[in-house]
């Protein structure tokens, strides 16, 4: 199975003249925190780390601050000018590519949410970025997607980053109105519901991802179980906070096998699983009997959420081959998730797709790229995306599989659109589905085919 991700990136050539405008915005950064005179014998503050509930101290809201704006402005303010508000803050770093590209995204939020909301960028001390890497940063997004961050970014961060302690960006700090820290978590894992819940009502579904415990060490996470006293085991687990994602790996020690993956969600399961099944197929090829479709879509469309992703571990007192371990992973899923996979071929119906001249209507403005895949309740955004990830996300709106010519799978690779998909697109009419996506150039036209494809079947478990 192919795994595509949602943002590719392009280069190009950047000049001279450029890196020194830019690099004139920032050369006169300094310090975000001076240290205060009063608080330890050296006179720097001394930080407690904050734990999920507790208040941010009243020392924290009387510090004064110097918030750097991306096109060269600063303004000093007081933390405590924001109390009253939910407040996001977003460490990154010069190096965290990804950090970069869900600036857009946060900047979404914060106009949204415009007069209850303050979402500030934050680059820790400790990655020791300067003024001229992060010229050289963002010249690039200057030139290619005419972007400047609007947020404003405290650097040289010493204050937030011992306060609410992280190893891993891009990394969200949540603070509600009552001034509560409520969790750090990953920053793919911010969704608009949540937002929307804890600028509401204080509090939300928010799964604390402080300091993760594999960091650094993912091929040494512990057991799911303890091994000891057992003769073998294979289960799976929910979501482990905590913990980064951990590929699936065969070990043999002293006699025994031990094969453990951690919180992948349902697409890179099914592939572990059924990798010979799927092999070369991707979700608009799948076929799905019963109201299997209407359960996994989803966690499919919509698995970036804890609550859709899994663990699993399997270990025996014996040697045993990758292929037995697989075989094993493969009968533990069919018990637990009640379904399995199945290669068949016959007569299918079918969309097969045909790009129309209207698809013009949605080329790139080339912004900076967002894809924003939240939940059917919310629009699916895509800015400056491959038209290839954008049709490959259409099962989930569509009632029978698609079909692709090669060429045409070409052509979408290198072609870039901004579209978005209307929130509760999947109840309208499917009549009104695809005209909306035909208007957008994404004819599909349905047919019947005779071709191999992977089936979705219920198992009696």
């Amino acid at each position: 199975m192919t795994l595509h991700l949602p943002i590719v990136y392009r280069r190009a050539a950047v000049c001279r003249l450029l890196t020194i405008f830019v690099f004139s915005l920032f050369s006169n950064l300094v310090h975000a925190q001076e240290p205060r005179k009063d608080s330890r014998a050296d006179g720097r503050l001394e930080i407690r780390p904050l734990v999920p509930g507790q208040p941010i101290p009243e020392e924290i809201w009387n510090r004064t601050f110097t918030l750097h704006y991306f096109d060269g402005g600063t303004k000093e303010v007081k933390f405590s000018d924001f109390r009253g508000k939910t407040i996001l803050l977003d460490f990154w770093s010069t190096g965290c590519v990804s950090c970069i590209k869900g600036i857009p995204k946060m900047e979404r939020y914060q106009r949204h949410y415009k007069d209850e909301l303050v979402v500030l960028l934050v680059n820790s001390k400790r990655n020791k970025d300067t003024p001229e890497r992060i010229a050289n940063r963002f010249k690039v997004y200057k030139e290619v997607n005419k972007y400047v961050p609007e947020l404003p970014t405290i650097l040289d961060d010493t204050i937030f980053t011992a306060l609410l302690p992280h190893n891993t960006i891009p990394n969200i700090a949540w603070i509600n109105q009552d001034g509560i820290y409520l969790a750090n978590t990953m920053s793919g894992l911010v969704s608009e519901k949540q937002l929307e819940e804890v600028v509401k009502t204080g509090n939300a579904n928010l799964i604390h991802n402080g300091v993760m415990e594999n960091h650094g060490r993912r091929t040494e996470t512990p057991p799911l179980v303890d091994t000891v006293g057992l003769t073998s085991v294979s289960l799976f687990a929910s979501y482990i906070p905590k913990y980064l994602s951990v590929y699936p790996n065969l070990v043999h020690k002293n006699g025994t096998s031990f094969y453990q993956f951690v919180n992948q969600d349902l697409a890179m399961v099914l592939f572990f699983a059924f990798g010979e099944e799927l092999d070369g197929y991707r979700w608009n090829d799948y076929v799905f009997e019963s109201d299997l479709k209407e359960n996994l879509r989803d966690k499919a469309l919509f698995g970036t959420r804890n609550a859709d992703m899994y663990s699993y571990q399997f270990f025996i007192r014996d040697s045993v081959d990758q292929a037995t371990a697989q075989k094993i992973l493969k009968e533990n899923f069919k018990r637990t998730f009640g379904f399995t996979v199945e290669r068949k071929t016959g007569v299918v119906d079918v969309y097969r797709l045909e790009l129309t001249k209207a698809i013009t209507n949605i080329m790139t403005k080339n912004e900076m790229a967002i894809v924003s895949v939240q939940s059917a309740d919310y629009p699916v955004m895509y800015v400056n995306t491959p038209l290839s990830i954008v049709v490959g996300n259409l099962y989930y709106w569509l009632d029978r599989p698609l079909v692709i010519d090669d060429a045409d799978k070409e052509k979408m690779n290198q072609l870039y659109v901004d579209l978005t998909i209307p929130a509760n697109f999947d109840k309208l009419p499917l009549d009104e589905r695809l005209a909306y996506l035909e208007k957008h150039g994404i004819k599909l036209i349905p047919t019947r085919t005779t071709k191999e494809y992977p089936v979705f079947m219920r198992k009696s478990i």
